[in-house]
């Protein structure tokens, strides 16, 4: 039996168009879950998910997401991939819907770097539920506390290469000085090499990179931005879209977020992500630029 909200969904939806969209908006998420029947992903913690959720989300904690406590933004191998997904339900042709808690700037890039493993490993249509489920219950909509499960896909995925650019593609850059934009998302503290990850082996920035810091994006706990307001930001920091662009942080958490809205907002298909970011790259004993 259909819950009360599945219903009014379901009758909202026979008389509105909801358009699908990278982001999705609490005030409209129920009618797209009507129309679209996603799978709905809760990244949070089992203990925040357990208090309540969007109706149907399985939850999938963001730390299953992530590589090794040594270097927290390297890949997952292709069989981690293919169980966590597989076991979700995912499945390259359905769409999915990323739920996050929604408590400000750092929150929202774990929504983002899970959009970017998603559509890295070929998942056709994936949206974020734009301030998480903070604005969903803002919105009025009830949490729901029984567990959500869907049928496992049992397929296998992979990561595709053309959404990120790994460490020897960098070290190539770095060396051939070819026109590419690297993107530092850090605070200015990180990117002056005032400040340092724990995990990082050395302080600074990429030689000849540029800092565009994740936050500028938001406006409170939400995500406010057009394309032409990237396009403005971008144009103030001088960065030529045109252009390749690199986009790295500490452990591609952050720049997940510049990634999903140069990318997923704004169109710009060459922009990708160097997932290990910063820690990988100095625990290798990349080259670094202080600041």
């Amino acid at each position: 039996m259909k819950s009360v909200l599945g219903a009014i969904a379901i009758c909202l939806s026979a008389s509105i168009a909801h358009a699908w969209s990278p982001l999705v908006e609490a005030t409209e998420a129920p009618g797209i879950i009507a129309d679209e029947a996603p799978v709905i992903l809760d990244i949070r913690s089992p203990s925040a998910y357990a208090a309540g959720h969007v109706e149907g989300a399985v939850n999938v904690p963001y730390n299953a997401w992530r590589g090794p406590e040594a270097s927290p933004g390297a890949l997952i191998d292709d069989a981690k991939l293919s169980l966590i997904l597989s076991e979700a339900g995912v499945e390259p042709d359905v769409p999915v819907v990323v739920t996050y808690e929604g408590r400000g700037t750092l929150d929202f890039g774990s929504a983002a770097r899970v959009y970017w493993t998603l559509k890295s490993a070929g998942v056709q249509r994936i949206a974020i539920l734009n301030g998480g489920v903070r604005a969903w219950v803002a919105a009025g909509h009830p949490l729901d506390m029984a567990e959500g499960a869907n049928f496992p896909s049992d397929l296998a995925f992979s990561f595709d290469p053309a959404l990120q650019t790994g460490r020897q593609a960098l070290a190539r850059i770095l060396k051939t000085g070819g026109p590419v934009t690297l993107l530092d998302a850090r605070p200015a503290t990180f990117f002056e090499g005032r400040k340092t990850h724990e995990r990082a082996a050395a302080a600074g920035t990429l030689p000849g990179a540029k800092n565009l810091v994740h936050a500028v994006w938001f406006d409170g706990a939400r995500l406010s931005v057009t394309p032409a307001g990237v396009m403005d930001e971008l144009a103030k920091h001088q960065i030529d879209p045109s252009l390749p662009i690199v986009n790295f942080c500490n452990t591609g958490h952050w720049a997940a977020t510049n990634w999903f809205v140069l990318s997923e907002i704004a169109g710009i298909a060459t922009a990708t992500l160097y997932p290990e970011s910063w820690v990988g790259w100095t625990q290798a004993d990349g080259k670094v630029a202080a600041k």
